[in-house]
C-alpha cells in the first residue's frame, strides 16, 4: 500500500502548476484528512518556483524555498514548529 498521495494542477499548456504530496497515514490539514508533506509550485516554463516542506502538517526546518525562473535559489526560510526562525536570501540574513 502506498503511504502518500499526490495532487497536481496544470497550466493550460500541460505543464505542472502546483503539486501537493500528502501522507495518507496521518490525520491533518486538508479536507480529506491527510497530512500535508510537501507543496511545489512551478513557473509556466516548468522550472520550480517554490517548495514548502512539512513535518506532521507543520512547517519545520528549512521548509520554504523560493526560486528564480532560471532555477537558482532566491530565498530560504527556516521554521521551527510553524514559526519563522529566520529568512535568508542572496543578499542578507534577517533574524526574527
Amino acid at each position: 500500500m502506498c503511504d502518500y498521495i499526490t495532487h497536481k494542477t496544470y497550466y493550460d499548456n500541460g505543464i505542472t502548476f502546483k503539486e501537493y504530496l500528502y501522507d495518507i497515514k496521518k490525520s491533518g490539514e486538508n479536507s480529506e484528512g491527510n497530512s500535508k508533506k510537501k507543496y511545489k509550485e512551478y513557473f509556466a516554463n516548468g522550472k520550480l518556483k517554490r517548495e514548502v516542506n512539512f513535518v506532521d502538517g507543520v512547517r519545520h526546518g528549512y521548509t520554504y524555498t523560493y526560486y528564480y525562473d532560471t532555477g537558482n535559489v532566491s530565498s530560504k526560510t527556516l521554521y521551527e514548529n510553524g514559526s519563522i526562525i529566520y529568512h535568508c536570501d542572496l543578499r542578507t540574513i534577517v533574524k526574527q
